[in-house]
């Protein structure tokens, strides 16, 4: 997929969220498959943090992130093809990364955390992908 089709499919299904929202919405299933990407500041000791976020080499989200209550995810509403894709992340000013690849197949919800905490060691992410809504969301 091209840079330019990402970012078409991203913006496409900003808009379809708001529809489904209402109960409007529905999943073509020849299109674009929802990918519910939660990311979050899990570390105290550095807050803000900055999290540059790509999928198949596209960059998509790229701020800081609170911790606040450390109960702060950010919901990022994304949209791909079906098939192989591949997460990145990079943290703290490019001192620890993730880099993880997922199948998708059907509408799914992913939790992208920034772990840090300094008698516990390094810089860390977690991701993880699930077939349902997260209980936090």
């Amino acid at each position: 997929m091209t840079r330019w089709a990402i970012v078409m499919v991203v913006a496409l299904m900003v808009g379809a969220c708001s529809a489904s929202e209402t109960g409007c919405g529905s999943v073509d299933p020849g299109g674009p498959i929802p990918l519910h990407l939660y990311v979050s500041n899990q570390s105290f000791d550095i807050d803000p943090v900055d999290i540059a976020v790509s999928i198949d080499d596209v960059q998509l989200i790229c701020q800081d992130f609170y911790v606040e209550g450390q109960h702060n995810w950010v919901l990022f509403e994304l949209g791909l093809d079906p098939g192989h894709h591949q997460i990145t992340a990079t943290g703290s000013h490019g001192t620890t990364s993730l880099r993880e690849e997922f199948d998708l197949e059907a509408e799914r919800w992913a939790v992208l955390d920034f772990w840090h905490h300094p008698d516990e060691g390094p810089e860390e992410f977690s991701f993880s992908i699930h077939d349902g809504p997260i209980g936090f969301a």
